[in-house]
């Protein structure tokens, strides 16, 4: 009877909550894969101060990235914000 009682692991206290382990790991690599299938979590603008946007403005302009007319343009709207 000793013997038997070795082969019973699993089945005394802890046999009510061994499908709980299971079922939290399957949760897991479900979520897992998800979470790899999902791509990048895309971040909310930031709001960046008007100095920043001006030096931003002006360092667009310098590369040749917007015209002059653009670049006017968009500098009244931040002088008026």
């Amino acid at each position: 009877m000793v013997m038997n009682d070795c082969f019973q692991f699993g089945w005394g206290w802890g046999w009510p909550f061994g499908w709980l382990i299971w079922f939290a790991f399957i949760i897991l690599v479900v979520l897992f894969i998800v979470r790899l299938t999902r791509g990048p979590v895309s971040q909310p603008p930031r709001d960046i101060g008007h100095d920043a946007a001006m030096t931003i403005l002006k360092e667009r302009y310098a590369r040749g990235e917007i015209s002059r007319e653009e670049y006017m343009e968009r500098k009244k709207t931040l002088e008026e914000s």
